[in-house]
């Protein structure tokens, strides 16, 4: 429910859903996610189908606990077997926090995170979109996406802020470095808060570990970034208004690259409208126009788009996920979760 007072919220644990059924319920664990790989390209969308149902039914979902050599739980999830050939499987494992206050989400893992590895995975089997680029994760949480995506970009970039969150990003980095293209050479973990400028300042307090500051050669790769990602990043409306204001200064006026951001609508109980509204998803919508220019984008939006000024820096095409092929098998996409595809505009 939505108040004038949400001081309560930041208290508040929460949980994603993506490890609901995880026991213990609380604490820090290592989750690993199967990704299946279609390699027969012959097989139609239905037979592909076929094949996903039929590992659902030889298999019930589990989320059984074990430890590691540093004794975290590792949370194993969907182990199943599969009769065809045609699909092979790899896994990622992460770090994570089970619980956290809202403060500390990036220490999750969420579905929009799930579906934007889809979606990088799905690009590089049918067009290798991805190959050979240096790409730039903005709040990049747990760092999941980022490191799906070193496996094919020539370099990526995995940003947050605060020591806790890139320690973590640091440390999942470390966990699967075997399957990047270049190892840990693949990925550098940077501090990147969108309230400060950019490009940042390294101002050497203890905050800014050193580990995490942008070097003149880190900066001087920057400018090579063609492709930004960003996940689970619209629920607070404050941040959403410093990721558009970092957003202006990594994609300046005319620039060609593209960002690609997955997110949830999320719907509360408003007292000042009486309704269930998406507030924080409408405060989103604010800052792009809808692109109704290019074959499979929105006709219309979705949301009413009242501040022109600001809407006028960027325009949007909201992708078809159900276009998009399911890699990562521990999620239920819902018809919340949105994937768009947003440029600056040509001024």
């Amino acid at each position: 429910m939505e108040d004038d007072d949400d001081s309560w919220l930041d208290r508040a644990e929460v949980m994603s859903e993506v490890h609901i059924g995880c026991s213990p319920s609380f604490g820090y664990g290592v989750s690993s996610f199967e990704i299946s790989r279609f390699s027969s390209p012959e097989r139609t969308e239905d037979e592909f189908a076929v094949l996903e149902k039929q590992e659902d039914d030889e298999g019930a979902d589990e989320c059984s606990v074990g430890t590691d050599d540093h004794g975290d739980l590792i949370l194993p999830r969907r182990k199943k077997m599969r009769k065809t050939a045609q699909v092979t499987k790899d896994v990622i494992s992460v770090y994570h926090n089970i619980t956290t206050q809202l403060s500390d989400v990036g220490l999750q893992v969420w579905k929009g995170a799930l579906l934007l590895s889809d979606f990088i995975l799905d690009s590089i089997t049918t067009n290798e979109s991805f190959k050979d680029t240096v790409v730039l994760e903005l709040g990049a949480g747990t760092g999941l996406t980022g490191i799906i995506m070193a496996r094919y970009a020539r370099l990526v970039f995995i940003t947050d802020r605060g020591t806790e969150n890139l320690d973590n990003c640091t440390r999942n980095l470390m966990l699967n470095s075997s399957s990047l293209r270049q190892g840990e050479n693949s990925v550098r973990v940077r501090e990147l808060d969108w309230h400060n400028p950019w490009p940042p300042v390294n101002s050497g307090s203890s905050e800014a570990n050193s580990t995490y500051h942008w070097s003149p050669d880190d900066l001087r790769i920057a400018e090579e970034v063609s492709v930004l990602l960003a996940a689970d990043v619209v629920y607070s409306p404050d941040l959403t208004d410093a990721f558009f204001s970092v957003l202006k200064a990594l994609m300046p006026v005319n620039s060609k690259k593209v960002l690609y951001l997955a997110m949830e609508k999320r719907y509360n109980f408003s007292l000042r409208d009486q309704d269930v509204v998406a507030h924080g998803y409408k405060h989103f919508r604010s800052y792009f126009t809808a692109d109704s220019s290019e074959a499979g984008s929105c006709e219309k939006l979705d949301v009413d788009v009242d501040n022109a000024e600001t809407a006028r820096h960027f325009r949007g095409r909201k992708i078809d996920v159900t276009g998009v092929r399911q890699y990562m098998k521990n999620y239920d996409r819902g018809k919340d979760l949105e994937l768009w595809e947003i440029r600056r505009n040509i001024l």
